[in-house]
């Protein structure tokens, strides 16, 4: 029996990338079709091709067009919802199923989400996809059409651009941290800029870390920019098979910046001491990689057409850039922390699946911003969550003293003594069952 559900399991999926053969797709395609007669809804197939997939095979083997159509592959797969389908169609050609749609122009937005996905992680990504139903299919397009009269005369292209996203920002000051989450058509760099403007003036340009596309920068607003190392990092990771010397060389080479810079963090050092122990444990070794990289093309020992040659040439291009911490105080090497706090998106994307409305979105956006600073802080975020519905019309009186890092000092000024079930939270453990009675509230009912 095993052995027979494991030869329908093998003639129905691709060898390669495990997902569906082009007959199993069409197969449930037939399927979905007599449902959508029932339920009056539509269904729709995404033909997504791989370009220039050909050019990588002749170039550098189909060994490497292997790992670009697997990993293309998994993202999608990741990013499609529990009733879609994902197959390959052959080649260099993937096949989604996506049923139950209510609109035909549903299928264009779940198509440019689908293309956003697949491109993420093989080439950057700052943001996340979302989805807003009030915004899609007819109704956003009326709303587009509506906006763009309303935006007659100005240069407001977030209005006019079908994709949603997510833009995550972690800010970083006296060793706390505070993330924001913005859901909509903006792109990170714009929501980064209303951020911004409500800077005060007299603080110079901040330190600004994201990777290398333009629409991640806050337009005409200044920043001293530093960009991910780690993504210049990943993209040798992804061809060590095939270069392994080299990507060896380089990944042993910014393994000593990492390495370095965990040493500053458990001595404690500060951000000027941190960069003087950057520039001499670790500026020799960057500045050899650089030479290095610049040999590979000079001396022509690299195609700069190949997959190793972008790699390099996506180093030296941003090389000021990744380098930062070498030159400025407290410059981070890599974006790590925004794309941990965009997780948290993520997961909500693939319990909730969508937002009714914009403001179910923004209300959503900042219930996870609260909770997420609440976890960088070391807080409870049940706790706080509870104190600032109680002194609501506090909080929004001074909510300098009502963050998630100060409002149990706050608390205490008013001589606020924690309830057992606030002590449990704070403690992170769950409060013990009790009776219902005429005195509990919502916070004993967390079971």
């Amino acid at each position: 029996m095993q052995a027979r559900l494991e030869l329908e399991h093998a003639i129905g999926h691709d060898p390669l990338t495990g997902l569906a053969t082009r007959r199993t797709v069409l197969s449930r395609l037939a399927r979905v079709l007599e449902d959508a007669q029932d339920t009056r809804t539509w269904a729709a197939v995404l033909c997504i091709g791989i370009d220039q997939l050909r050019d990588v095979n002749d170039a550098v083997g189909h060994a490497a067009g292997d790992v670009i159509i697997t990993r293309i592959a998994a993202r999608l797969a990741e990013s499609v919802g529990d009733q879609d389908l994902v197959g390959r169609g052959g080649g260099a050609e993937l096949l989604v199923l996506v049923p139950g749609l209510h609109d035909p122009a549903d299928a264009a937005v779940v198509a440019d989400r689908l293309l956003h996905a697949a491109q993420g992680e093989i080439v950057f990504n700052d943001d996340t996809t979302a989805r807003i139903l009030d915004l899609m299919g007819k109704r956003g397009r009326e709303r587009r059409r509506a906006e763009a009269a309303a935006n007659a005369g100005t240069k407001d292209k977030a209005s006019q651009r079908s994709g949603l996203f997510t833009s995550g920002v972690v800010s970083t000051r006296e060793g706390r941290r505070i993330a924001l989450f913005f859901t909509g058509r903006q792109h990170a760099g714009e929501n980064l800029k209303e951020v911004l403007l409500r800077r005060a003036e007299a603080l110079g340009p901040p330190i600004q870390m994201c990777d290398a596309l333009a629409r991640n920068l806050p337009g005409e607003l200044k920043t001293i920019l530093a960009n991910c190392l780690a993504h210049g990092r990943r993209q040798f990771v992804e061809v060590t098979e095939q270069f392994p010397e080299a990507c060896r060389h380089v990944l042993e080479s910014l393994s000593v910046a990492y390495k370095n810079d965990a040493i500053a963090r458990d001595r404690g050092l500060s951000a000027e001491e941190r960069l003087e122990w950057h520039q001499a444990e670790s500026g020799p070794t960057m500045d050899e990689l650089k030479s290095w990289l610049a040999r590979q093309f000079d001396q022509r020992l690299v195609e700069p057409n190949s997959t190793l040659g972008g790699a390099i040439t996506y180093l030296v291009r941003h090389w000021e850039k990744l380098t930062l911490f070498l030159r400025v105080p407290g410059a981070p090497l890599d974006n790590n922390l925004c794309e941990r706090a965009l997780k948290r998106s993520i997961l909500h994307r693939k319990n909730a699946l969508f937002y009714k409305t914009q403001r179910g979105a923004h209300v959503g956006d900042v219930f996870m911003s609260l909770i997420h600073t609440c976890e960088l802080c070391g807080a409870n975020p049940f706790a706080y969550l509870t104190q600032l519905a109680r002194h609501a019309c506090e909080a929004a009186g001074q909510p300098q003293n009502w963050m998630p890092w100060n409002y149990r000092g706050t608390l205490e000024g008013k001589g606020h003594a924690p309830t057992p079930s606030e002590a449990n939270a704070q403690e992170g453990r769950r409060p013990a069952k009790t009776a219902p009675g005429a005195d509990e509230t919502h916070e004993g009912r967390v079971d």
